[in-house]
């Protein structure tokens, strides 16, 4: 079911969901909590770093797996 929210209803959900869920929350997560699709989420509001950013929820998650980890440390196994 698509419930086609204006941009300010996304923004005030996405502030509920990053604040239950913290900054590992996922763009796919929150389209699929807005019964929206992804494409949408990056149509109103560009890439999901940026919208995380003007959230206040930017950087790398404190959780990833341990291959993300490397990738974006740099190292390799």
């Amino acid at each position: 079911v698509s419930h086609r929210y204006p941009d300010d209803r996304l923004l005030e959900l996405a502030r509920e969901l990053f604040h239950e869920r913290g900054p590992d929350l996922t763009l796919r997560q929150f389209a699929s909590e807005a019964g929206v699709s992804v494409p949408t989420v990056i149509n109103h509001f560009g890439n999901w770093l940026d919208f995380k950013k003007s959230l206040g929820y930017a950087g790398v998650p404190a959780s990833r797996p341990a291959s993300t980890a490397r990738r974006f440390s740099g190292r390799t196994p």
